[in-house]
């Protein structure tokens, strides 16, 4: 006649082959060697349930390093088919976390921070930059920040035409001011 934990045991080793016998154990408050004797009792070959442990150890990795190809694939051929709009999304990254470029001043140490956690969000928020050419041929539109002292963040963000951005600025600090004499 088994107990009720040997029955859980017994349970646990048949239909959770990654548990090992410690696992087992801390779960049941019991030791280990009393998980061993169990199963021993009742011929489960621990040696066995090892090497099946191992092997669906070894199925997992292969299977996560098979999902994480096919995400770097999938991001990198994002990127492709995106490519102005990446470097766009790289260039607003840097100025705000890069205190070694130039624009840094403008932005990172102004508190403005690059909020999007990846470039599919900042896709998802913005999305692709119209194609729209001014008759000189250069892009009408660019990333513009809808509240010029916010952050670049899901809904902060918009593609602007040059006309739009000029009149978001920020009003002329005294330094400035001071520079051109007014």
């Amino acid at each position: 006649m088994q107990t009720q934990k040997q029955q859980q045991i017994i349970q646990m080793l048949v239909q959770e082959p990654l548990l090992t016998c410690a696992d087992i154990a801390l779960r049941l408050n019991s030791s280990d060697d009393y998980v061993e004797w169990v199963a021993k009792q009742n011929n489960i070959n621990l040696a066995e349930r090892k090497q099946k442990r191992t092997e669906l150890k070894e199925q997992q990795k292969q299977i996560e390093l098979l999902s994480h190809r096919q995400e770097k694939q999938r991001l990198s051929e994002l990127r492709k088919n995106y490519k102005v709009e990446y470097a766009i999304y790289a260039d607003a990254k840097t100025r705000c976390n890069n205190a070694k470029d130039l624009r840094y001043r403008n932005y990172g140490a102004r508190g403005i921070k690059f909020l999007y956690t990846s470039f599919e969000q900042f896709l998802l928020d913005v999305g692709p930059r119209p194609t729209d050419k001014h008759p000189s041929g250069r892009t009408v539109y660019t990333l513009d920040r809808k509240c010029n002292n916010g952050n670049y963040e899901p809904g902060n963000c918009r593609w602007a035409t040059y006309e739009v951005q000029a009149n978001n600025r920020r009003k002329a600090g005294k330094a400035w001011k001071d520079l051109i004499g007014k």
